[in-house]
Order: C-alpha cells, then structure tokens, then sequence
C-alpha cells in the first residue's frame, strides 16, 4: 500500500558526522574533494522504505550510488566546485508530486603543513587531512 502526500517536500541530508550542514547562512553543504559520504533522504510521498518512482540525480560526483531499502545515497565527490543531489517523486510514471534537492560546495584538495615551537628547543608538527581538517 502506497500512502500518498502530495507536495511535500522530500528531505535530503548528510548522515556522515565529517560532512558540514549548510549553516549561518550558507546555502550549500559542504564536502571535500574527493570523499565519500553518505546521504539520507526521506520521501513522504510513499510508504516507508521509499521505493520508485523516486528519481535521484547527483552532479558533480565521480561516482554514487543509491541503496533504496536504507534510504541512502552514497557519493564520492569529483574535483572541486559544485554539486547536487536532486530527488523526484512520481505519480504513475510521468506526473511530478514532490521534489527536494541539496547543494554541495566541492572543496578543493589542500595539504598543509607547518610546524609550531612549543616549548623552547622543542618543536611540533602538524599536518591536515585534504580539507584542511587536523
């Protein structure tokens, strides 16, 4: 049995705890250059677990996959700028109910190193993972 909603959104959301949320004002999530992170997405517009005709697109991607029966995306990002995932709900299979879609901003690759004097004749270094991250 198929419960229907019309127009409500569907939720799409970073489930990694190392992804960044949109917040204070950004309009996009946040993801590293070629990482992997997981997304959640709810469909409220069919009985749960969400099945098709639920449409997913991702751009900017080098590769993702979609697991239906955990309602999870899986993306590993391309190189740096933007991205997406966008999903679409269907009636029948042409008629648009519900849609709902999250901006990625790709960062870029950096590595940084540095080292910091702690104490006098000693010294520390530090390094960062590709996102800047210690």
């Amino acid at each position: 049995m198929v419960i229907v909603h019309p127009n409500l959104p569907i939720e799409i959301f970073p489930k990694d705890p190392l992804s960044c949320s949109a917040d204070n004002g950004e309009k996009c999530a946040k993801a590293c250059a070629g990482s992997t992170l997981t997304y959640g997405f709810i469909n409220p517009n069919s009985s749960f677990p969400p099945q098709p005709p639920l449409s997913i697109s991702v751009t900017g991607a080098a590769s993702y996959s979609i697991n239906y029966q955990a309602s999870e995306i899986t993306v590993t990002w391309g190189n740096g700028g933007s991205g997406s995932i966008t999903a679409v709900s269907f009636s029948g299979s042409t008629k648009c109910i519900s849609e709902g879609s999250i901006c990625i901003e790709i960062l870029k690759d950096i590595d940084v190193d540095f080292t910091i004097p702690i104490c006098e004749n000693t010294t520390s270094t530090y390094t960062t993972d590709d996102c800047g991250f210690f």
